[in-house]
């Protein structure tokens, strides 16, 4: 299964240096690839009525340029190309030297307009710092036309790496990422200089690519329904594990529910729910659970809750805290109970705020699975929001470091997921997540899919994906609610099954 994966510039160079020496390709050939690739993947925004002007910069970014001018004017598009340096790197000449017997047409900045199609093709993924004020004048140019932008590899003057936004940068609308995608798309306040994207595939090898460190996996259609637990028809619901969920309060009833719902409508075995006695009518409204009634106080769970779930904790499989359960003392004392037990435990909602003050019993033998989102993260962690938007992934992998049996999957615009072995990536924004209870369903979506395997990594990579996608595929995002969600569900899973089966 091809695999789309997101690298720094340093891990793209030494790809290319790899891909040259080891398979043999020149560079030539990857620039016509690449060229080739970005024709394919941006067709369907040309027109053979408007002019399309391209940028061309000093380095290979330049040259993928000249390739992409050669095959536009083959194919009879009204093209025209901007040389803005004087200086073209060595595939670039020779890809100028293919291009001169096709009387392409070489215009001046001035002579660019706003009615045309213009590809940046300036600067790529290699830049090292901001652009030399030679070329401010051409940014702010190409910006001020307000014309439709196309960039190749990456907007000219952004890093792949760093999340630093220059002063001087060109505004793409439309972004076409050469074999892999940027680190800085998923970095503060870098990611804002992309709007659109697209990924051109030049068939690196695999192989290469599978081999780096730093390697982060971008999370699709494929790799989730790949991922997605294959159902056992001689199963037993003993098969598919005994979860215990607890949380519930006076203020929060629904939480709980939403979380049992959607663990429900995928794939456990059998729920039971932990709750306080002070919200025992929720044991009416779910007839597919059973229940345990702790006692209460003032509406939350009190201390004598907490004997009560270490006699009942040892008949379960796989435990989920948090949901609705509030912060109280009692809340932190049951979290330490089942953080020092040896069973399977998912961390959500309200527990990762109590989780502040007994974050060492993280280090444990059996899997513990995380799913903050910022605010929790950083509440637990010793990183503000500010450190985490800049560069999550350095801030998880500090924090897998020091826990190495944790799993992580961090919400924002888009999703981490990572252990100490494997990054993946959901790149999925949708405002109409941006909703209370939505996290209560990942959490029972997560639990479900978890209880149909051992391999957790790969059931947090289709439980976000399951989430996302049920939330994008019917209703208008003001309309959405999480018990949409649940009722999308069923969608979803069917659609991934049927991809499954094409994959295998």
């Amino acid at each position: 299964m091809i695999k789309n994966f997101i690298f720094d510039s340093e891990s793209k160079a030494i790809i290319d240096h790899r891909v040259s020496e080891e398979f043999h390709i020149p560079s030539l050939i990857s620039i016509e690839n690449a060229a080739f690739s970005i024709f394919q993947a941006i067709q369907d925004k040309l027109s053979f009525k408007q002019r399309i002007v391209i940028i061309i910069g000093p380095g290979n970014n330049g040259a993928d340029g000249i390739a992409l001018t050669r095959i536009l004017k083959i194919k009879d598009y009204r093209v025209a190309i901007h040389i803005a340096t004087s200086h073209l790197s060595e595939d670039g000449q020779r890809e100028y030297a293919m291009l001169e017997k096709l009387n392409v047409e070489e215009i001046e900045l001035s002579d660019v307009h706003k009615d045309d199609l213009i590809i940046d093709a300036l600067f790529g993924n290699g830049i090292k710092g901001e652009i030399k004020s030679d070329y401010y004048y051409l940014v702010d140019y190409i910006n001020d036309l307000k014309a439709y932008v196309i960039g190749i590899d990456i907007p000219s003057g952004i890093s792949a790496t760093s999340p630093l936004l220059p002063e001087k940068y060109i505004h793409n609308d439309l972004t076409v990422f050469i074999d892999s995608y940027p680190l800085s798309l998923f970095k503060y306040p870098s990611r804002e200089a992309y709007n659109q994207y697209l990924l051109a595939d030049i068939n690196f090898p695999q192989s290469i690519k599978e081999e780096m460190s730093d390697k982060a996996i971008m999370i699709d259609s494929k790799i989730a329904s790949s991922y997605l637990p294959q159902r056992d028809d001689e199963a037993n619901k003993g098969t598919y594990k005994k979860a215990l969920i607890i949380g519930g309060s006076i203020r929060m009833t629904g939480a709980i529910e939403l979380a049992a719902k959607a663990a429900l409508h995928s794939g456990i075995g059998t729920i039971t729910l932990f709750i306080p006695k002070a919200i025992d009518e929720i044991a009416k409204r779910i007839n597919e659970v059973m229940y345990i009634v702790a006692p209460s106080y003032n509406g939350y769970f009190s201390d004598e809750a907490i004997s009560l779930l270490k006699e009942e904790i040892t008949k379960f499989d796989i435990i989920v805290i948090g949901n609705g359960m509030g912060r109280n003392e009692a809340s932190k004392k049951l979290l330490e109970a089942v953080l020092k037990s040896d069973k399977t435990v998912i961390v959500d909602a309200d527990a990762l705020y109590n989780l502040k003050n007994c974050r060492h019993l993280l280090n444990r033998s059996n899997t513990t699975i995380l799913t903050p989102h910022l605010k929790e993260f950083s509440y637990f962690t010793d990183f503000n929001i500010a450190d985490i938007k800049e560069d999550p992934f350095k801030c998880l992998d500090t924090f897998i470091k020091e826990y190495p049996n944790v799993k992580v999957v961090l919400k924002s615009s888009f999703t981490i997921i990572k252990d100490n072995k494997e990054t993946y990536v959901l790149n999925r924004p949708n405002s109409a997540l941006a909703k209370g209870g939505s996290g209560d369903v990942l959490c029972g979506i997560i639990l479900g899919l978890c209880a149909n395997t051992d391999d957790y990594i790969k059931a947090l990579v289709s439980a976000s994906y399951v989430h996302s996608c049920s939330a994008n595929e019917k209703y208008d995002p003001n309309y959405f609610t999480a018990s949409g969600l649940i009722d999308e569900l069923n969608n979803t899973y069917l659609t991934l099954r049927k991809r499954k089966k094409g994959i295998e």
